[in-house]
């Protein structure tokens, strides 16, 4: 039986830990140097931490130590497993990147691996829409509730539909960011980047009613200026506006699995149906690339095909 002396003494550090160590201090030079998303930082955590698991099983304890041939195995057994092209893409996507950060360390591999795994084509995924109706029941679902916050989560929805922004933007706006007189968001996204981004009428009646009728009861001492404020008086983080969104949409009664990044999806097909430029919508959305926004021409087609089908002599 181990005395209670023995229970308390920490264990020496092992080579094994070198692995998961070294795939930490990567993620965080990104975050802390490049501005690398969380949501971003979570998937390559994810994907590095499966490699280094299976490698450190099969005896490999530093990437100094792991060869082109161990690399290879693990994204077989990956796709093995059921994975498909996307989820190996992000595999090697973020095997790369930690090669080409190592090679610039004091740890660096006896080769750059990353640069030999080559990409799969990911395909084509079209990312999932709400249509007009479904949005429409989603914001009148906060109307009928007895929500005590009925304002603000009325208000949240709005913005949220009307700007495109993502989930973590719209946790961290803030009310200096906002001009209710001109209609325009101030927004901060990937990489600390800004852009303007315009949002509607109702959306803007709808912070306006917020910020009278609601907000001031929100304040607290510990209060900063993010704009949506919980019970606490604190910003939302992600989690929490992620229930908020789903407790409406079981409100409203749509059955179909929807997620908040939908609501984003839906905004730029909805801005593309009725006529807007992509260029317009890149910027809206704050895509770097232009390729980015090309997605959602593909979602369009079938709504073209449709009017054409209807509207044309022969369709």
């Amino acid at each position: 039986m181990l005395k209670k002396s023995d229970k308390l003494k920490k264990k020496a550090p092992t080579r094994a830990a070198l692995l998961s160590d070294t795939i930490q201090d990567f993620l965080n030079s990104l975050v802390l140097e490049r501005g690398l998303s969380l949501h971003t930082r979570r998937v390559y955590d994810y994907e590095l931490s499966w490699i280094g698991y299976h490698l450190e099983k099969s005896g490999i304890l530093s990437w100094q130590d792991v060869g082109y041939a161990d690399l290879v195995k693990l994204l077989l057994k990956r796709r093995e497993g059921g994975r498909g092209p996307r989820s190996i893409y992000l595999t090697i996507s973020a095997l790369r990147a930690l090669y080409h950060w190592l090679v610039g360390t004091s740890r660096k591999p006896r080769e750059n691996w990353g640069e030999r795994l080559e990409l799969p084509k990911k395909g084509l995924i079209l990312p999932k829409t709400l249509t007009h109706e479904e949005v429409e029941q989603l914001l009148g679902s906060v109307g009928v509730s007895a929500t005590k916050w009925s304002n603000r989560d009325r208000a949240i929805l709005e913005v949220f539909y009307s700007s495109g922004l993502r989930l973590a933007e719209l946790a961290t706006l803030r009310l200096e960011n906002v001009d209710l007189e001109e209609g325009i968001l101030n927004v901060i996204g990937k990489g600390d980047k800004q852009r303007m981004v315009p949002i509607g009428g109702r959306a803007r009646e709808a912070i306006e009613r917020y910020l009278e009728t609601e907000r001031p009861k929100l304040v607290k001492a510990r209060t900063r200026s993010e704009v949506f404020l919980s019970e606490r008086g604190t910003g939302f983080d992600t989690s929490t506006l992620w229930l908020l969104f789903k407790k409406y949409v079981k409100r409203a009664g749509i059955e179909k699995n929807i997620t908040p990044h939908m609501l984003r999806h839906s905004f730029a097909t909805h801005l593309l149906w009725n006529g807007a430029d992509l260029r317009f919508i890149q910027q809206m959305l704050g895509h770097s690339s232009i390729a980015t926004t090309q997605v959602y021409t593909h979602v369009h087609t079938p709504r073209l095909k449709e009017i054409h089908k209807k509207f044309h002599p022969r369709g």
